[in-house]
């Protein structure tokens, strides 16, 4: 998990049947000063050669999209960027991001299950009761269904990125929401 001796480069590469992604902490553990903290897509457990879409956990967002290495820029002191790193891959909607869970889609998404007409997500019973998905998509995503949960909105955030916001998440309960891809 770690990468650097001062712990500024830690976290994970997840293998996952619905997509493998890597989630990393880049901390600046200097008290004093700003620093710039990179990853290198490799040593991370992530493809060479092939754009990965970057999500910022606190900001909820995509920031960008990086090959081979990506670097915070300027961290402030004690200051993290908390990551997670998709390989964009094929013409089917992927799972980039999730602030369900600080591992942002390894613990809380349970499987995902694409067809050419729909995405179903099944979640675990991890993370909060509300909170957003947001996925990678060519084609525009619309609510369908969700079981034990609600599907509070869904709104394009950005060049094929849509924002699946949730609520009301029942726990001890199968939790499993529908998309359409239209």
């Amino acid at each position: 998990m770690g990468k650097s001796s001062e712990n500024s480069v830690f976290g994970f590469a997840a293998q996952r049947s619905f997509g493998n992604f890597a989630v990393y902490n880049l901390y600046n553990s200097d008290k004093e000063k700003t620093h710039d903290i990179s990853l290198d897509f490799e040593e991370a457990g992530l493809p060479v050669n092939t754009e990965c879409a970057v999500y910022d956990f606190w900001q909820n967002k995509v920031i960008g999209y990086a090959k081979n290495q990506y670097t915070a820029k300027k961290l402030k002191k004690n200051a993290s960027a908390l990551l997670r790193f998709t390989p964009i891959s094929g013409k089917a909607p992927q799972l980039v991001g999730s602030n369900l869970h600080l591992s942002i889609g390894a613990t809380e998404i349970k499987q995902i299950f694409t067809s050419p007409k729909t995405i179903k997500i099944e979640l675990s019973d991890a993370g909060a009761q509300s909170g957003d998905l947001l996925f990678y998509s060519e084609k525009e995503l619309t609510a369908y269904s969700a079981e034990n949960c609600k599907i509070a909105g869904i709104a394009k955030v950005g060049d094929k990125l849509w924002k699946v916001s949730l609520a009301d998440r029942v726990w001890n309960t199968k939790q499993i929401v529908t998309l359409k891809i239209k």
